[in-house]
């Protein structure tokens, strides 16, 4: 049955799940029509994608109740049709990992230590302030752009390998980095741009809210979940 201390865990799971908006940006930059991007394809696919979400959840629970696992998967007989789901999950995983973390290993790409600009933007724009060689050439990404490339890749792997309580993994990570992600940077940055112009005073005044709506949930969240952690340990 569900009861409100399992609040924190649903609300970093939830956030969890659409921390694919950090894609957004830089399938922006690269487009070379900028003025073609329509945001209803972005609504359009967060709600297909909630739709997607709940109902698998929704039916994972009426089969199995309070014994389903947090891996689904985990909760399913093992069976021929079990593997193919595993090897399924397999592939998916091999073809989205790399998009998903596109966002990060672009930004670091401009860092100076990995051969970039150092000017932390994306795309073509940062493409564009990268010192050219004599030849007119892009230069060869440095040693570090292969390193950072290679940590990043196995801190992920070594997470998932030594902390096997995948719901707790997608919770802690949805309220303490999604919520900033999610949240609190998309109000702060619409109110330093105005891209809309300037804005009256209660405008202004509900993004602040909500920008520290999101910082101080992500906090207490994340405390509640890591203390929920601690006592089912005990």
């Amino acid at each position: 049955v569900w009861t409100a201390h399992d609040l924190p865990t649903y609300f970093g799971i939830v956030l969890f799940d659409m921390v694919s908006t950090t894609c957004v940006l830089p399938i922006l930059q690269d487009m070379e029509d900028k003025k073609a991007f329509k945001a209803q394809v972005i609504s359009l696919s967060f709600a297909i994608t909630f739709f997607t979400f709940a109902s698998f959840g929704l039916l994972g629970y009426w089969c199995f109740g309070e014994t389903a696992k947090p891996m689904i998967i985990r909760s399913l007989p093992n069976t021929i049709f079990l593997q193919i789901v595993k090897v399924s999950m397999c592939i998916g995983l091999f073809c989205t990992f790399p998009l998903q973390l596109f966002p990060a290993t672009e930004i670091a790409d401009q860092w100076h230590l990995c051969g970039g600009a150092g000017t932390g933007t994306l795309g073509q724009d940062a493409d564009e302030k990268v010192p050219l060689t004599p030849g007119g050439s892009a230069p060869a990404p440095k040693i570090a752009f292969y390193i950072v490339r290679f940590l990043t890749i196995w801190l992920s792997a070594a997470v998932a390998i030594f902390i096997p309580d995948f719901g707790f993994i997608l919770a802690l990570t949805g309220a303490l980095c999604a919520s900033t992600l999610g949240i609190t940077y998309p109000c702060l940055a619409y109110l330093k741009l105005e891209p809309d112009g300037p804005m009256p005073a209660w405008k202004t005044g509900c993004y602040y809210f909500l920008a520290l709506f999101g910082f101080l949930t992500g906090i207490v969240c994340s405390i509640m979940i890591i203390n929920g952690k601690a006592e089912k340990g005990h």
